[in-house]
């Protein structure tokens, strides 16, 4: 056997064994396919009730300033820009990221960086703290809808908010890195408003369905991996655990069974992290410009986010005596 033969009958092994966990998956989907069904159209309704309605508008808004056919004012974009270590045309994509939520931040970023306006450092900058979800879903959604309280989603939605300046703060760089902008596509004719507006709807569309396939995707894969659960000495609270690595509505649905104090951390937890389906959303959206190391580190951002809302959420909890 010689050194190249081996070299690629190793490479072989990781694909054989995802095709056999894959088997696996798709044997267990026919089984229990009826529940199945039951947790997609679940998701379904959920997404199309609740997650496409509060962001799609704002998703619109994101990528007609990606275009570059609308900025916001210096007094909004000069602050946002010296907390998070962003320039102007940055600080533009992530501020309705920020308060509008997921894809808006990411999608916008991404145009900018085709048009050249922002950096390959500003990109991912953008897309680690502007990838959770909105107000209008984490305090309608998750705090009056999931919770019953929507003072929850208020407590929820101001910890994640701290903790992503907080870390978007103390993890910035004192002077913009001078890299080379992506220039694939700053020539190309500037488009005029209808034009603009025109893609920008398009392009929202587009990403509406990318969530809501991830959504439904990630609620088989937890439908299928929370019964593990049950073998712990806390089945509840593993179950909410787990969706919380998974999926952020499906974590925040199992938070609310929990008791409340703890289920409003757990869902600040859930909301900051934004799920292993939001890094692959975000990985969907501009996967072309991210490399394996971008990816890696806008997942630690997000870790450290989410572990802070859960403090901050914890420590509202008490200062305020919720029980």
């Amino acid at each position: 056997m010689t050194y190249d033969t081996e070299i690629s009958e190793k490479k072989k092994h990781p694909s054989a064994l995802f095709g056999i966990v894959l088997i696996f998956f798709l044997i267990a989907v026919i089984i229990y396919s009826g529940k199945s069904r039951e947790v997609l159209l679940e998701a379904m309704i959920m997404c199309a009730k609740t997650v496409v309605p509060s962001v799609f508008v704002f998703a619109v808004a994101g990528n007609l300033i990606g275009s570059g056919v609308a900025c916001f004012p210096r007094f909004l974009t000069l602050p946002i820009s010296k907390i998070f270590g962003v320039g102007r045309e940055g600080a533009g994509a992530l501020l309705p990221g920020l308060f509008a939520g997921f894809p808006v931040g990411v999608s916008a970023a991404v145009r900018l960086y085709e048009r050249g306006a922002i950096n390959k450092y500003e990109l991912c900058r953008i897309s680690a703290f502007s990838c959770t979800p909105g107000v209008a879903f984490v305090i309608s959604g998750v705090g009056e809808g999931m919770l019953g309280d929507k003072k929850a989603g208020v407590i929820i939605y101001i910890s994640v908010m701290i903790s992503v300046f907080a870390v978007g703060y103390f993890t910035r760089k004192r002077s913009l890195p001078k890299e080379d902008i992506h220039t694939a596509f700053a020539s190309a004719e500037k488009i005029d408003l209808p034009g603009a507006l025109a893609k920008a709807v398009t392009k929202s569309g587009s990403a509406m369905i990318v969530m809501t396939s991830f959504v439904l995707f990630f609620s088989q894969i937890s439908f299928f991996i929370t019964p593990l659960a049950s073998f712990t000495a806390f089945p509840e609270l593993s179950e909410a655990i787990i969706k919380s690595l998974l999926e952020v509505s499906q974590a925040c649905r199992a938070a609310a069974e929990l008791d409340k104090t703890l289920g409003m951390i757990l869902s600040a937890f859930a909301c900051a992290w934004s799920g292993i389906s939001f890094q692959m959303q975000t990985f969907a959206l501009g996967g072309k410009y991210f490399g394996t190391s971008d990816l890696v580190r806008i997942a630690i951002f997000r870790l450290f986010t989410a572990l802070s809302a859960c403090a901050i959420s914890a420590v509202i909890c008490k200062v305020l005596e919720i029980t």
